[in-house]
């Protein structure tokens, strides 16, 4: 990993380690870890509330999502956020990367993911 200051977004399947790899980082590399499937996910880690608990982060407008991005770049932590999306929700994926936030898909072995 780079030295500078990014943000991962790790989707991906049900039971392929995100969570696991996102508590990871943020144990072993100091990265802020804000798990999007959690609804205290910005409390927790310690972020300004961006949206409600009612919210989700998809439903958010460009401009609010943008100014989430940026604020995890002035924590002065590079910063993973970790989520198993619907993928109907791609092109929510491409706006943040558009942003410049860096995305990684987990896969998993199928049938341990439905068990789940």
């Amino acid at each position: 990993m780079p030295a500078q200051v990014q943000t991962l977004l790790i989707t991906g399947m049900p039971a392929s380690g995100k969570t696991s790899f996102g508590d990871w980082l943020r144990d072993n590399r100091g990265y802020v870890h804000v798990d999007l499937d959690a609804a205290d996910c910005l409390k927790t880690a310690g972020l300004p509330p961006f949206w409600t608990e009612k919210e989700r982060v998809a439903a958010l407008d460009s401009g609010r999502l943008r100014e989430f991005v940026r604020h995890l770049r002035t924590v002065g932590k590079s910063s993973v956020l970790t989520w198993t999306f619907p993928v109907d929700l791609v092109d929510f994926t491409r706006e943040m990367t558009s942003f410049g936030v860096v995305a990684w898909w987990f896969e998993a072995d199928r049938l341990a993911a439905r068990q789940r």
